[in-house]
């Protein structure tokens, strides 16, 4: 699938009214895929359908999923912790700390909090690696069952029937490739196949281990030889 042929269904989880304009903290509980669009004036209005993953339908790709999602957790835990002991340290040897975002020219600054921008839009302070990443997927499946009640009462289905442990590891793939550009996300996003999504943020979160590790050691190193 294109990325740009799936899109975000959103529930609002907050508004803040501005003198000009307004704030609106928003997360995505689903995937929809645009059909046709009927009008772009005043408002975009839009025939589309609802997309889930791809169903398993073996116990043996759900027993092997579930082995790669121990390892996921493992990794962004180390990668977390990383980022952690690498702030310190620049802060303890009074060095900025940038964290290169990536792989599609939109490297950003990454601030004290974890936040991250690109353009007018705001990551929640606590997506990314700036919080355990158990916290934010039980968050987040809690959002999609929240959401889920809600699109019952309405005369159209939106988000279809999903296995329980197929929708943790759809949820657990889509909401590790946050960490990550815009490019992964977007591409993560549009990817149907959560065994083919697993084997992307798991080879992502190797990489950003082994990078920051190596970016640790040299603060370490230097910080030690211009303090003796």
């Amino acid at each position: 699938a294109e990325p740009e042929s799936v899109c975000s269904l959103l529930s609002v989880e907050f508004i803040l009214q501005r003198d000009v304009g307004l704030n609106v903290v928003v997360r995505s509980v689903g995937r929809l895929r645009i059909v046709t669009i009927n009008s772009a004036e005043p408002f975009i209005s839009a025939l589309f359908t609802g997309v889930d993953d791809e169903p398993l339908t073996t116990a043996a790709q759900r027993s092997y999923l579930k082995k790669q999602l121990v390892e996921l957790l493992v990794l962004h835990d180390s990668c977390r912790l990383l980022r952690e002991r690498l702030l310190r340290a620049c802060l303890e040897e009074g060095k900025p700390l940038v964290v290169e975002l990536g792989d599609d020219g939109d490297d950003e600054d990454v601030d004290v909090n974890g936040t991250v921008t690109w353009g007018h839009q705001l990551t929640r302070p606590d997506s990314g690696f700036a919080k355990p990443f158990e916290a934010q997927l039980a968050e987040a499946l809690e959002a999609f069952e929240a959401a889920r009640k809600k699109c019952e009462a309405l005369p159209v289905t939106l988000l279809g029937k999903v296995h329980p442990e197929d929708l943790e590891f759809s949820v657990a793939t889509m909401l590790a490739c946050a960490c990550f550009p815009t490019t992964t996300r977007l591409a993560a996003f549009a990817e149907l196949d959560s065994a083919q999504r697993m084997d992307t943020v798991l080879a992502l979160l190797a990489e950003q281990q082994k990078v920051l590790r190596a970016k640790l050691a040299l603060v370490v190193v230097f910080g030690s030889s211009s303090s003796s």
